[in-house]
């Protein structure tokens, strides 16, 4: 990305209304792309600069990362999941959505923890359960550590921000055969065996789940926000009031809960936040 120079025919007056309006927000309707990111989020600027990086100088080389699904598990306004007890936050939790401006990640993760640990502080107590911890196994490169590289290798292939329906369908498949025969297939001869054939066995469960979502997305809506579905247009905002759940095997619509009435802007209490400090 070159931040020294705007694009091409960049004209202000002919920006879709999303972004004219994100940028008037944000007050950075003018200059170049450096200009309007000093102006948005000036310790950026200065984080590359003492890495060595300078914006002013030199383009920023970027990488796209397949962790951005904007996908996650499903939680309330506590930030508890449907498992009684358990909290999600950070980008493990389904709340970004799916145009969500990066920087917003972080205040989410900030908001979400504190709703989470104010929500378990007011719960009652409840009597302690006695809980067995077993120590880790050594980390050994065996034929179970490739059948599980083996899937991690084709999610990051055809499962990321580049998708292929096919490909995405056939690996779903080789995965339930792999849950249905996991046990049977992976026995253990000794206690400390079990941390590490419960995580490979949770690994598969989650990758089900989500192809399973990633392929109902495929089929009903397209390519949508940073999935990119082989041979499929994208989608021109006709599903942006729902959401996708997955539950017992089977993905499906819901409408998405309403937003509260906020007036605040992000990029605005931000750098009044830098002001203050």
């Amino acid at each position: 990305m070159d931040f020294r120079e705007n694009p091409t025919g960049l004209d202000f007056d002919k920006l879709s209304e999303e972004a004219a309006t994100y940028l008037k927000n944000s007050g950075a309707l003018f200059g170049t792309p450096l200009e309007r990111l000093n102006k948005m989020n000036p310790k950026a600027v200065a984080l590359y600069r003492n890495n060595g990086i300078d914006l002013q100088k030199e383009p920023l080389r970027i990488a796209v990362c397949a962790q951005h699904s904007n996908g996650g598990i499903a939680v309330d306004e506590n930030w508890q999941s449907s498992v009684k007890g358990l909290y999600v936050v950070g980008e493990a939790a389904g709340t970004f959505g799916v145009y969500r401006p990066g920087g917003s990640a972080l205040n989410s993760t900030q908001v979400g923890s504190m709703r989470a640990a104010e929500h378990i502080a007011l719960r009652k107590l409840e009597r302690k359960k006695e809980i067995v911890v077993f120590a880790p196994p050594p980390v050994v490169y065996g034929e179970r550590t490739s059948h599980v590289r083996d899937f991690t290798k084709r999610m990051s292939k055809f499962a990321a921000y580049t998708r292929d329906a096919k490909e995405m369908r056939k690996l779903y498949e080789e995965s339930l055969e792999a849950k249905e025969n996991f046990f049977q297939e992976n026995p253990i001869n000794s206690d400390n065996e079990i941390p590490d054939l419960l995580k490979r066995y949770d690994l598969l469960v989650t990758q089900i789940a989500v192809l399973n979502a990633m392929i109902f997305a495929a089929k009903e809506i397209g390519s949508r926000g940073g999935a990119l579905v082989t041979g499929v247009k994208m989608d021109n905002g006709e599903f942006s009031d729902r959401v996708i759940i997955t539950k017992g095997g089977r993905s499906y619509f819901e409408p998405v809960r309403p937003m509260p009435e906020c007036y605040d802007w992000f990029e605005t209490v931000f750098n009044e936040v830098l002001t203050c400090q």
